[in-house]
């Protein structure tokens, strides 16, 4: 939802768009960024606009991803290769019979 916001401030119908979601579960969850001073919403007539406070948290998020990815990587190269030693264990002739 925060990343969504990385192109200009957004209602609560736009996220809930563009995430798919239930509007109270979109507003339930701006509520909580905002309590926690990662958005701030703008009131025009009947709706909220609202974008993040302060950029940096866009830097965050790609620093988070890059680690989430790197880590991804990681476990997917290690199953690979976990696979690969079922699979020569299985072709392997078993000893002693």
């Amino acid at each position: 939802m925060v990343d969504d916001l990385r192109t200009g401030e957004k209602t609560v119908g736009e996220l809930q768009a563009l995430l798919e979601d239930e509007a109270a579960s979109a507003s339930q969850h701006l509520a909580i960024l905002r309590a926690k001073g990662i958005v701030e919403g703008r009131q025009d007539g009947n709706r909220v606009y609202y974008t993040v406070t302060d950029p940096k948290i866009f830097e965050l998020l790609d620093v988070a991803r890059e680690i989430f990815n790197t880590h991804l990587v990681f476990t997917r190269d290690l199953l690979v290769e976990l696979d690969d030693e079922d699979q020569s264990a299985k072709a392997a002739p078993t000893q002693g019979r």
